[in-house]
This record gives structure tokens, sequence and C-alpha cells, in this order.
């Protein structure tokens, strides 16, 4: 390939399907009266390209639209340059050798000098301390950069490329062609080349199409909320008796939605940050409002209410929120949990006791 065939400025290729589009000469041939040329503009601009044969001539579109946005940048630059250049007064020193020795000249960018006067004996001086004790602390207390949030992009990206499929079948040997549109071609292309990644992007931002997989994605939550409300699973929130509450941890519980089902427990532990107590939480709630009868957390809850003495109607605004049971159910299930106490007590003395060894006094 020549070297015309790329941009001077961001290498890129100009030929598309064998022939140059898109593109302007930095150096034409033949001047279009009143048209300043792209060399021109970049002469105003401060860059100099040196027309030879071993760089390109040529520039794409984008790159012009970048020279055009910088010149009309500059002019506004200029105009603030010039406001600030009347604005400055006029120095006492008519030329830089009337200058006292101990003056310091600063040069900016422009070009104007502004002359600023620093007398010998005030850099000659020890640094005073300052004046207030919170300077340090104001150094060292700097504002944290807020992170920035990703936002999924709506819109599909400029395609200027062409992707066309042929299709062949038993009766059509030859095949037939169809050219894909803009809004499809990459997501085609990446599937052509494996690219799972980026094909999946792509799908996210095509509203009919991912409305059409959002309906499979929901099909695959709705079954898994079915496996998990299935009695016969040993889902552990169908574990409410007294013995089963005993037993109850966040872990085994974490283990059953990974278990029984993977895409729900992936999108509550996204959503939570891989936090265990909040997936575990959020999952329970959002399942009891399902099933009432997956209350296993609920009983939890409602163990921790009744040891900080709440009332029925903090049971009944927290029962509507699918979080606690009713007043009622949360005293029953205290009931249950203390004969369960009661008769692990009994038969921990009864053992205790059988365990003892027998004295016979022989004697009496």
């Amino acid at each position: 390939m020549s070297v015309e065939d790329f941009c001077r400025l961001c290498k890129g290729n100009l030929r598309i399907k064998g022939t140059l589009s898109n593109t302007k000469n930095i150096f034409p041939l033949r001047r279009v009266p009143n048209e300043k040329s792209v060399n021109e503009r970049l002469m105003a601009l401060g860059l100099t390209l040196s027309n030879d044969n071993s760089r390109s001539g040529r520039i794409c579109r984008s790159c012009f639209r970048l020279v055009v946005r910088i010149e009309e940048d500059f002019a506004v630059f200029k105009k603030w340059h010039e406001a600030e250049k009347e604005s400055v007064p006029e120095t006492p020193f008519s030329s830089l050798e009337e200058r006292v020795p101990g003056e310091e000249v600063s040069l900016a960018i422009s070009g104007v000098h502004s002359i600023s006067p620093v007398s010998g004996e005030k850099r000659a001086r020890e640094r005073l301390p300052s004046e207030t004790t919170n300077d340090v602390n104001k150094k060292l207390c700097t504002e944290t950069p807020t992170p920035k949030l990703s936002r999924p992009t709506a819109e599909m990206p400029v395609r200027r490329s062409l992707t066309e499929v042929i299709i062949h079948y038993p009766s059509n040997p030859k095949g037939d062609k169809m050219e894909c549109q803009a809004n499809i071609a990459g997501i085609v292309e990446n599937i052509a080349k494996e690219n799972w990644r980026t094909a999946a992007n792509l799908i996210v931002r095509h509203k009919e199409l991912f409305g059409r997989l959002k309906e499979n994605v929901l099909k695959v939550i709705e079954d898994e909320s079915k496996l998990l409300c299935n009695p016969y699973n040993g889902f552990m929130l169908w574990r409410s008796s007294a013995a089963d509450l005993k037993a109850f941890t966040f872990a085994n519980l974490l283990s059953d939605l990974e278990r029984l089902s993977p895409f729900m427990f992936s999108i509550f532990s996204k959503i939570s940050k891989r936090s265990p107590h909040s997936t575990c939480a959020a999952a329970a709630i959002a399942l009891r409002g399902r099933e009432p009868r997956l209350s296993a957390f609920a009983y939890c809850v409602d163990s921790v209410l009744m040891h900080g003495g709440a009332k029925k109607e903090v049971f009944k605004r927290l029962c509507k929120l699918g979080i606690s049971t009713s007043h009622s159910c949360a005293v029953t299930k205290q009931k249950e949990s203390k004969l369960l106490a009661a008769s692990e007590d009994i038969q921990n003395t009864q053992s205790r006791e059988e365990k003892m060894p027998i004295e016979c006094d022989f004697e009496s």
C-alpha cells in the first residue's frame, strides 16, 4: 500500500473497498479562490507540514473537522488574549535594560512580557512559619475523586464497513447473499469472529433484539423461582420448624441459592457487591412475596424483634413489607422454641444421669 492511502495525522486507512473516500488533499495542486488549503490552515495554527514523498499528503474528514473546530476555538482564545492584554497596566520601564537589579521577568506562552519586582532582600529572607497552624491539615485533607459511574450507551456505533452474509442451501448451492443493516452488522461480524463480549455489548444496545432477549432472561428467572418455591427441593427457607430455625445459618442459605438458582443468585450478588448477608436478605424477602410459606428468614427477624421488645404495630408494618411475620405467628413460634429448649434440657439431664456411676452402700 502507498503512503497516500493513510491519513497524515491519525494514520488511519483511507481506502474503503479499494477506493480512496472521505479524504482531503493537504497540498492541493489547484487552489480554489477565496479558500484556504489544509496546509495554510495548519500553518496559521502553528503547525508546518513538509511536502515530501515520504509522508502522506492526505487527511481524513475526521481530522479535517478537528482542524476546523480548533480554528473556531483559537479565534475565541485570541479575543480573550487581546482583552487581557488591554487590561494589563503599562510597566514603568520601557526596556529590559532599565530594570532594577533583583527584578524578574516572567514570559508567558503568548509572548507577552510581564515584570514582577522582587527585591533581593525578600528572596534572601528565611521562610517564616505560616500564620495558621492548619496548613498541614489542609494539604493532607485532599478531596477524594468521585468514581465515574459507567453508563451503558443506547446508541449503536457508526460503521463505515459493509457486512454481507452468504447462506448456502442444498437446493441453492450458490447461496443467497444478504447485506446486513448498520444496526446489526457489528453483531453479525463479532459473532462470526467469536468475540462474544463485544457481540453481547452490541446486542444490549439494540432495542428490539434486547427486548426479545429480555423475555428469555425473565423466563429463566421464572423457572428458577418455581424451583425454589417447590417444597420438595429442600430449600432452606421452607424449613421453619423450631429445630430447623435453631440451625439456620446464612452460609447454608447462600449455598442453597447458588445451587438451586445460579442465575438469580448472580443478579442479587451483583447488586449487593457480593455481600453474603445482603444477598440472602434480599432474596428471602423477594421470594416470600411470591410464596408466603418461605418464612424461615422472617421467623429469624421475629426472634430479634421479640428480644428487643417490639410492639404489635412494628410486626404489622414489617409483615406488610415481607420482612417479618405477624405478631401472633411470632408468639406461637416463640412458644415452640421454648418447648424445644425445655425438652432438650430434660434429655440432657437424663443423659447425664444415665452416664453417672451408681454407688451402692453394702455396709448398710
